[in-house]
């Protein structure tokens, strides 16, 4: 039974701050180990429930280095560093996905640190659906006949995520109370409830079903300025509509992918004021 992990770092315990979230920031180490304990307790209720290959995603910051690997469980293969994003290479094949350490999209405004790729998008909708990124990796994996069975992270995200997959396993690890602040359980309990995820989402496999956008999708990004938008824009076959609204057709959920992280990239750039 092989199985895929995308992970991320703001839904990781205890995590509320992005003075622990970014590179470089004062507590990113305390971040990264938080971290690797979620995923380690995912991974051995995992193994637990019969896994026989897991790679894991390593899926934050700018370099996708934010596990640590000398701590991680050591059956595990890790993805990681520079261009990858979410699944670099990756194929059809596996039993399971998995996304650890989620969180809510930007339209979720009180979610613990919530956000799409890149703090320039306000809002990102598909089909006229606010989304987030675990709905994005969701499909992704989907479009590959991978159905996404876990996400752990505050009680926003699962809630989310769980309202467009039904059958999805949800391990609640804190609970959201602004953007910056929520009731966070302890590390000792939260290993307990990802283990126990971890064996849960790899149970009656054969009545989980991939998450799927079926054709092409309407991407609409809100962006945080006008100007954001009409540079956004000029990226071919996308239209701003004068305001802050960049409209892109996709014509599947790769192509979406490569339209929002092509955003990232642009508006994170130090050439954009």
């Amino acid at each position: 039974m092989r199985v895929v992990i995308s992970v991320d770092i703001e839904g990781a315990s205890g995590l509320v701050s992005t003075k622990e979230t970014e590179e470089g920031a004062f507590d990113y180490q305390l971040a990264r180990k938080h971290l690797t304990h979620d995923c380690n307790a995912v991974i051995e209720g995992a193994l637990e429930a019969g896994a026989t290959q897991i790679v894991l995603h390593d899926s934050h910051g700018y370099d996708f280095r934010s596990i640590l690997l000398d701590e991680l469980h050591p059956a595990v293969e890790a993805v990681r560093g520079l261009p990858v994003f979410f699944f670099e290479q990756l194929g059809p094949g596996y039993d399971a996905c998995f996304l650890v350490a989620g969180h809510a999209g930007p339209h979720r405004t009180q979610a613990i640190l919530s956000h799409l790729y890149t703090s320039q998008f306000q809002e990102v909708r598909f089909n006229g659906t606010p989304v987030g990124e675990g709905e994005v990796t969701a499909a992704m994996a989907g479009s590959l006949g991978i159905p996404t069975t876990l996400v752990t992270g505050d009680d926003v995200v699962c809630a989310d995520v769980k309202a467009v997959i039904p059958y999805i396993e949800t391990a609640v690890i804190k609970y959201s109370l602004s953007r910056y602040a929520g009731r966070c359980l302890p590390l000792e309990k939260t290993y307990a409830i990802l283990k126990e995820a971890g064996y849960r989402a790899l149970q009656n496999l054969d009545q989980r079903k991939p998450f799927v956008y079926e054709g092409a999708i309407e991407v609409e990004v809100l962006c945080d300025t006008g100007y954001h938008a009409r540079l956004y824009a000029d990226m071919g076959r996308a239209e701003w509509d004068g305001y802050k609204t960049v409209r892109y057709t996709a014509d599947d959920i790769w192509d979406a992918y490569r339209f929002l992280t092509l955003g990232l990239y642009l508006l994170s750039s130090r050439l954009v004021p």
